[in-house]
């Protein structure tokens, strides 16, 4: 949770999408912004080139690039107001709470399409869960954003210091 904060990019990748929320030192923004996290386990994704560890790369990766084709291929955010993404509906401009994403460079779509369908649902059953334990939560005129797909993980990719290459795979 970041209060007072804002959506920033946080993309490393061309043609990927990524966001992730800060707050400056006076909390003082006119929005509070946060993630809510879905669980992806190991039968969801599939290996890449019979290992594991790069399918979850991969699945990564097309997350990020399907928010950089929803967002109209030009480093917009893509959003989407909570109401249209609980009620399966798209279309709606965001009214009350206004992205803060780069300065407003963001464009609705419909994020459902970003994600596939477990996903989808875990976001849905985060946000009602967290509704009730926090007012305004899951109001619908709170504004989406995607993709956050950085967060901490049990992976750690070693890189060659000077190719800046994940050590033993060059062409990753």
């Amino acid at each position: 949770m970041c209060p007072g904060g804002e959506v920033v990019a946080a993309a490393s990748e061309h043609e990927r999408l990524v966001v992730n929320g800060m707050s400056y030192h006076a909390r003082d923004g006119k929005n509070a912004n946060s993630a809510v996290v879905v669980s992806v386990l190991p039968q969801d994704i599939e290996s890449y080139n019979g290992n594991p560890l790069l399918g979850s790369i991969e699945f990564q990766r097309r997350l990020e690039n399907a928010a950089f084709r929803a967002g109209g291929k030009d480093y917009f955010a893509p959003i989407m107001t909570m109401g249209d993404f609980l009620g399966n509906t798209h279309g709606r401009e965001p009214t009350r709470v206004l992205p803060t994403y780069r300065d407003g460079r963001v464009r609705p779509a419909d994020l459902s399409g970003i994600f596939p369908d477990f996903v989808n649902e875990g976001l849905r059953r985060g946000f009602a869960s967290f509704g009730k334990k926090v007012e305004g939560f899951d109001a619908p005129f709170a504004v989406l954003s995607a993709a956050e797909t950085r967060t901490s993980a049990p992976l750690r990719i070693l890189r060659d210091p000077e190719r800046l290459c994940a050590v033993g795979n060059a062409r990753i």
